[in-house]
């Protein structure tokens, strides 16, 4: 569909109908997209949002954040949810086309019958709740995240000396009040990885001040090392506080080590 489209779309009673030249039913004839006002209400706030992109020629009323024509929506929404090959809810691009289009037939008589059995009509009922209870899935997932990203302290706290494991991390996730309230999400594996990055993120300026007080008697300028910082934390079995940048972990480390000699140096003359 195009910008131009939906600017020259007409209002019959409580519906919005827009022509539409190209689509993929197969027939040479403009397609009607048939409307209710729910529908109309969205489809007008993305366009108030669309006509201020000045940055791009594409012509389409739906772009990318890039500014680019959507081609493969399915796998858009794939990506966003972390959706693989073995998730049970991964589209396809048959399914997500049948889908829509199924849900398109119940906008009236505007779509012939030929033209609805073809492409729109799902061959059963037992198939069309399976495959509406992909989208389900996708949505119920999305409000989930949303909610855990908004309680994320509450739910996970910020303790450093907590090795905030995929497994602990899953665990708290399928005991959460949260997903008790969203029965139909699931916890996704590129869900948990973000939790986990998130949390030794923000653990990680308190794990590098343990890191050097356990290392700041036993080494010095002379002798502080990455592999005397692994060491140390494998020693004090910590060596979980290495898994998260490790490299960047044990150069702060350093850094505090070398700024407490020199301190020491300049101060108070104690090597």
């Amino acid at each position: 569909m195009l910008l131009s489209e939906w600017e020259n779309k007409q209002i019959e009673g409580n519906q919005t109908v827009v022509i539409v030249s190209k689509h993929k039913t197969g027939d040479k004839e403009p397609a009607a997209l048939v409307m209710d006002v729910g529908m109309a209400d969205w489809m007008q706030r993305y366009y108030a949002l669309r006509v201020r992109i000045i940055s791009t020629e594409a012509s389409q009323f739906f772009i990318t954040n890039t500014g680019n024509q959507v081609v493969k929506l399915y796998e858009d929404v794939n990506r966003i949810y972390g959706l693989t090959t073995s998730s049970k809810g991964k589209l396809s691009a048959r399914t997500f086309q049948i889908m829509i289009e199924t849900k398109a037939r119940s906008h009236g008589p505007e779509i012939g019958k030929a033209v609805a059995i073809r492409y729109y009509r799902l061959p059963s009922k037992s198939e069309a709740v399976r495959r509406q209870n992909k989208i389900n899935l996708i949505d119920q997932t999305e409000f989930f995240e949303t909610i855990v990203m908004r309680e994320f302290d509450g739910i996970f706290g910020a303790e450093p000396y907590v090795n905030m494991t995929p497994q602990l991390i899953n665990k708290k996730l399928l005991d959460s009040d949260e997903l008790a309230s969203h029965p139909g999400a699931a916890v996704t594996d590129s869900f948990v990885n973000k939790i986990k990055t998130l949390y030794d993120a923000g653990v990680m300026d308190r794990r590098v001040e343990i890191l050097f007080e356990l290392a700041k008697e036993e080494y010095d300028r002379s002798n502080i090392s990455s592999y005397a910082i692994t060491t140390v934390a494998k020693d004090n079995k910590v060596h979980y506080f290495l898994g998260h940048e490790k490299e960047r972990t044990i150069k702060a480390v350093k850094k505090q080590r070398i700024a407490l000699w020199r301190w020491r140096n300049e101060t108070i003359g104690v090597y």
